[in-house]
């Protein structure tokens, strides 16, 4: 198994591109949800990232991949910010469940785009 290790500079490039193939910008829609999603974004989305990390650089799925998952919240929430989009992040209710990437947004409106209901629905599929 090739195993790939992402950098921090490679972060800062890879988690706005992904941000915007995944979550539509804010615009006069962004609260009319197109299909209906629940509004917790996803269960884990450092796994959501992986899955559409694959797609973007047509990787097989007997890659692993490593990162510093902190440093990638970091700027996935930067990244919300900047699209002045409103959550709220619901702790993990144990430690256990944080050690395994846990990590809930909850959002009063998001819409995902064509590409995020992709990745979203893969990542229901898969189990995460």
């Amino acid at each position: 198994m090739q195993e790939i290790k992402i950098s921090k500079e490679e972060l800062k490039v890879l988690v706005p591109k992904f941000f915007g193939a995944v979550i539509h910008r804010r615009s006069k829609w962004t609260g009319k949800e197109l299909p209906q999603i629940h509004r917790l974004f996803p269960g884990n989305i450092i796994a959501m990232f992986f899955i559409w990390y694959r797609a973007y650089l047509h990787l097989d799925e007997e890659v692993q991949i490593t990162m510093d998952d902190t440093r990638f919240l970091k700027y996935f929430r930067s990244a919300l910010r900047e699209a002045n989009y409103r959550w709220r992040e619901l702790e993990s209710k144990s430690e256990y469940t944080r050690s395994q990437g846990e990590f809930r947004f909850l959002f009063s409106s998001l819409r995902l785009t064509r590409e995020g209901v992709r990745v979203y629905l893969e990542l229901l599929t898969e189990g995460y």
